[in-house]
């Protein structure tokens, strides 16, 4: 899917321009609201961001994380044996919080990979 289109169409928007005739929109416009303005502008970024990570490799990933001060591992894609290991390991007994720790990812990132594994249910979350 190219995302070009959709994100000029957005920024047309987030500037208060209407994408399809370019004409400003009235000043009681919803798109001249502020909150509006704002979210629109961030819905650009976050596109942006995510388009730019996609085209990361895991070193680089890995490297931007450790600079955010995120685990290493948040956000990579979780490979067959890992899913495998963490459920060994959730069923040894280990917290999500030592989970996390151990393989260097979230508390979040654990507890959604074991609800996708059918070990944990939304109800029934581990605490942290």
């Amino acid at each position: 899917m190219d995302i070009q289109k959709p994100l000029q169409t957005l920024a047309c928007l987030a500037r208060g321009v209407d994408p399809i005739s370019k004409q400003a929109f009235a000043k009681d416009s919803p798109y001249n609201h502020p909150q509006v303005i704002r979210d629109l502008f961030s819905c650009v970024d976050y596109i942006n961001d995510r388009a730019k990570r996609i085209r990361m490799t895991p070193e680089q990933i890995k490297q931007k994380n450790i600079d955010k001060g995120l685990p290493v591992n948040c956000g990579m894609p979780w490979t067959p044996d890992l899913k495998h290991q963490l459920a060994e390991q959730f069923r040894q007994g280990l917290s999500v919080k030592d989970l996390a720790t151990k393989f260097q990812r979230t508390n979040a990132s654990i507890n959604a990979e074991l609800k996708r594994q059918g070990l944990i249910t939304e109800g029934a979350m581990p605490e942290f």
